[in-house]
């Protein structure tokens, strides 16, 4: 830029602080210095932009980055959140799913679906519900050939208790049940009338039959 003028000349301040003097009266020099002046002070000033530019870049690039981690963040806490409301309503009845078993039970393909009377046999119900819960197959494939060597292998190393029957979910007569079903005491009367009523109620479907159990 210009800085002064004495005596026919001018001084110059060029992008380094350095002064460059000129003589006016050769427009040539004049013009030339002028031109390499204001290019300089120009290519310093795009440099200085650039840089500040490359900062810049960092900055929002490390915002943007900021930006994704809080909401990972956020969306990993709601997803937590979730799924400890959806278990806890799961485990307290409230929320019917139905989840693939792991003992090779499933409620998809299903022929039948009866209910079971909880009303009539709360000891047997209660027991299917909480084997169930556990993870245990709703659904009973009926198998009445195995089912001796079923029982054979649930009631294997459950010791007898006077005055209880050992009720197994899925039952013995189920191709899910044998060595993985849930055993629990509960009452004979409770057990051997439930034990009818199902009987009654599978009579008349074959081997094979993928039958669901609803207990309310």
């Amino acid at each position: 830029m210009l800085h002064c003028r004495c005596y026919g000349s001018m001084l110059f301040r060029t992008w380094d602080n350095s002064l460059v003097e000129v003589n006016v009266e050769d427009s040539s020099e004049l013009l030339r210095t002028v031109f390499l002046v204001l290019f300089r002070e120009r290519t310093f000033w795009y440099n200085a932009r650039g840089n500040g530019g490359n900062s810049m870049k960092r900055k929002r690039t490390r915002k943007r980055k900021n930006k994704v981690i809080s909401r990972l963040k956020k969306s990993f806490i709601t997803l937590a959140t979730l799924m400890v409301v959806a278990f806890f309503a799961w485990f307290e009845g409230e929320l019917p799913l139905d989840l693939p078993s792991p003992f090779s039970g499933s409620s998809q393909g299903v022929d039948h679906t009866i209910t079971f009377p909880s009303d009539r046999y709360p000891e047997t119900a209660n027991h299917i519900k909480a084997a169930i819960k556990a993870g245990h197959s709703d659904v009973c494939t009926i198998d009445r050939n195995g089912a001796d060597a079923n029982r054979d292998l649930s009631l294997k190393g459950v010791p007898v208790k006077k005055g209880k029957d050992r009720d197994e979910w899925p039952m013995a007569m189920c191709a899910e049940g044998g060595a993985n079903a849930d055993i629990e005491y509960i009452t004979p009367k409770d057990n051997r009338g439930a034990g009818s009523w199902v009987g009654n109620q599978l009579s008349t479907y074959p081997d094979g039959t993928r039958v669901k159990f609803v207990v309310k």
